[in-house]
């Protein structure tokens, strides 16, 4: 669910993802693949909560980019720490225009941040008919502003242009899933960066819920386990088929018997770049990757 700020005139579209430890850049034609590389930050210059030294950002973004045709304009992606997701459910609303004033009140209920300082994003996903009249179904995304003009200002900084902003977990789903089919089953989805875990809970290319957690430990397993319980409880909510990882994590390397994951529920690795075809690169370990290929898949979208 990507915030697009122009359209761009173009076939190609750039991903480019940032965490505390590394920033990654992916090129891509429709289903290929034309230009990939990462590059380690320097220490400090980003933190969990955002943009620390802006100059040294904009610095190694520089470097990171002479490192393949990539061209200029990029799609951000955003820590979910800096934002939030929700799943509204409210009488249906068939006009645009009314549905957007009802998600914005809302809002300001569902979120934990006051609306002068968010950027808002909101996709239907769904509706339902019940006794008393239908209702539908909205997933609501929300980012505080501060972060998204630090980073947006470092990356024009780096002399590149940001077209879009999103937040990660929808980059991953959107990266590793695929299109939803009629009673498609719902699937967990854990990306280990350097320092944190996303976690978020998808059916087909929807995301509904996440949660920031720990790169592991006991405060992983809690997070995973928390998640599939909400889940569960909420109306009508569809089977987890399975758990998906992806990610390097700190040291490169993810244990699945580390996650905790309920008896019964496989857990898998992904192929870190999911369907796509390769055609060119200068990145060895795919895993770093991952959120910039959805980052420049939802361009497409």
């Amino acid at each position: 669910m990507p915030l697009k700020l122009i359209k761009p005139k173009t076939h190609s579209h750039v991903g480019l993802h940032i965490d505390s430890q590394r920033a990654s850049a992916v090129a891509l034609d429709r289903k290929r693949v034309i230009a990939a590389a990462s590059i380690e930050l320097p220490p400090g210059a980003v933190t969990e909560v955002g943009v620390a030294k802006a100059d040294q950002l904009s610095e190694t973004l520089r470097e990171l980019f002479s490192r393949g045709d990539f061209g200029r304009r990029v799609y951000m992606g955003l820590s979910v720490r800096n934002g939030v997701v929700r799943l509204l459910d409210m009488p249906l609303i068939e006009d645009e225009a009314e549905r957007e004033t009802a998600v914005r009140f809302q809002a300001a209920e569902a979120i934990a941040m006051p609306l002068e300082e968010a950027i808002l994003d909101y996709a239907f996903v769904g509706q339902t008919v019940e006794p008393a009249g239908s209702r539908m179904q909205i997933v609501l995304a929300a980012a505080r502003r501060g972060p998204v003009l630090e980073f947006a200002e470092a990356v024009e900084a780096a002399g590149l242009k940001p077209l879009g902003i999103e937040l990660e977990p929808f980059a991953l789903v959107r990266a590793l899933g695929s299109p939803a089919q009629e009673s498609e089953p719902a699937r967990m989805y854990c990306h280990f960066g350097g320092a944190s875990a996303i976690l978020a809970m998808a059916v087909g290319h929807t995301c509904l819920f996440t949660r920031s957690a720990p790169a592991s430990g006991p405060g992983l397993v809690e997070q995973i386990r928390m998640l599939l319980g909400y889940h569960a409880s909420q109306p009508g909510a569809r089977q987890v088929a399975e758990v998906v990882v992806s990610g390097a994590g700190a040291g490169g390397n993810v244990s699945l018997d580390a996650l905790g994951v309920p008896d019964g529920i496989p857990v898998r690795f992904a192929s870190p770049l999911g369907q796509l075809e390769i055609t060119a690169g200068g990145e060895e370990d795919h895993r770093h990757l991952t959120l910039a290929t959805g980052l420049a898949l939802g361009a497409f979208a």
